[in-house]
């Protein structure tokens, strides 16, 4: 975007990155899940930066921009099939996974992302992104009822203050531009 990120929002994602170092707590060191992960994180980054610079113009349709990304979705994982090891089969139980994916996890996630992103910017929304595994812990917590660590509590509360901090630095950098 060729904007240099504030102090504050350099913090924030500081605290949120310390934060996700204690929610995982690596143990074994560097392995291929997590380079598989790095590369989706950069995926994310590009996918984020992308929607700001496409979003800031006023007269862009979310469905114009959602439609071709279902698209990709599609064609990308269906390139991807037949590297899957063992059988690949399709029940109802499957369908509906897929479907509520598709639905919720995509066309919903990212309409929404595309209609309101433009307010928050690429680093508000990347640290909402950076917050998914703390929200994952939160409502394994009330979900499945598990008992973090110490060590999971810090960091979520880290991620929480990241977020919250960051997501607040956008509007105090805002509101202290309109006041000079």
């Amino acid at each position: 975007e060729r904007r240099v990120p504030s102090k504050y929002q350099i913090l924030a994602l500081g605290i949120s990155l310390v934060g996700l170092y204690f929610l995982t707590t690596p143990e074994a060191g560097f392995n291929f899940g997590d380079l598989l992960t790095t590369f989706c994180a950069v995926s994310f980054a590009l996918h984020v930066v992308l929607i700001s610079y496409f979003t800031e113009r006023e007269e862009v349709k979310e469905m114009e921009l959602l439609v071709p990304q279902f698209v990709v979705v599609v064609l990308v994982n269906s390139m991807l099939i037949p590297f899957v090891k063992g059988e690949v089969f399709v029940n109802g139980s499957i369908i509906f996974v897929a479907l509520f994916s598709a639905v919720f996890a995509t066309i919903f996630a990212v309409t929404v992302q595309l209609k309101y992103q433009r307010f928050l910017g690429s680093v508000g929304a990347s640290l909402i992104y950076v917050g998914e595994p703390a929200f994952a812990l939160f409502f394994a917590m009330i979900l499945l009822k598990e008992i973090p660590g110490k060590m999971e509590v810090l960091g979520l509360l880290f991620m929480t203050a990241g977020m919250i901090f960051g997501g607040t630095s956008s509007f105090i950098m805002r509101d202290r531009s309109v006041k000079n």
